[in-house]
């Protein structure tokens, strides 16, 4: 309750009379909060704001201090998770120029969703032609689940698939996941250190990349 209360204050100022002063929402109106509990408050709030007796004349406003607030969310979440997809990005191909051609298994930070991993697959395959890796990264919306991705060149790499590599791996584990022979994607509710493990004898007893690169 405080926390909505406090989200209100920063939105709208209310005088005693039945005008409104608005402005501008500053990006620090969702500074300090959780994010998906503020998008929660402001979608209740919306719905508060329309069925209460509210004068008409006020609600458009209250409205669109609101939407606003979501929008700014979007967009801070948007631009989170760019920025996160870019570090995981950079470490990618330093392990692998740490591999230096062989394939490997690699720890990579929180925000890489499927899409991502297949588009780092991509420029990963035209960067450094041959090279398979297996990758592990946590699950942004759920802290106990682990992502994996395992990408292999159409050409093989001398050992699984991207498919075989993920199921050696998963199985063990009860993870679950699938894909092709040149990319696959699952997920295990376990610790990052077995899932590696696990990825590394799966993929032929190949090597994690060191330091970890989380």
């Amino acid at each position: 309750a405080a926390q909505i209360g406090d989200l209100l204050a920063r939105v709208t100022t209310k005088t005693t009379t039945t005008k409104t002063k608005t402005g501008p929402v500053e990006d620090s109106a969702v500074d300090g909060f959780d994010e998906d509990a503020v998008a929660e408050s402001a979608k209740r709030l919306r719905a508060e704001l329309d069925a209460s007796r509210a004068p008409a004349s006020l609600k458009p406003e209250l409205r669109r201090q609101l939407d606003d607030v979501g929008k700014r969310l979007v967009a801070r979440q948007k631009e989170r998770r760019a920025k996160a997809v870019a570090r995981a990005s950079d470490l990618l191909v330093a392990a692998a120029d740490e591999a230096r051609g062989a394939s490997f298994v690699v720890e990579l930070p929180a925000g890489v969703d499927p899409k991502a991993a297949a588009n780092m697959a991509t420029k990963l395959g035209k960067s450094h032609p041959g090279t398979a890796f297996f990758a592990v990264s946590p699950d942004p919306a759920d802290p106990s689940k682990l992502l994996c991705f395992a990408a292999v060149p159409a050409g093989g790499h001398g050992g699984p698939t991207a498919n075989e590599w993920l199921k050696a791996t998963l199985d063990p584990l009860g993870g679950r996941g699938g894909g092709k022979p040149t990319f696959a994607q699952g997920s295990a509710v376990c610790d990052a250190k077995a899932l590696l493990d696990a990825a590394a004898k799966g993929g032929a007893n190949m090597a994690i990349a060191e330091p970890p690169l989380a």
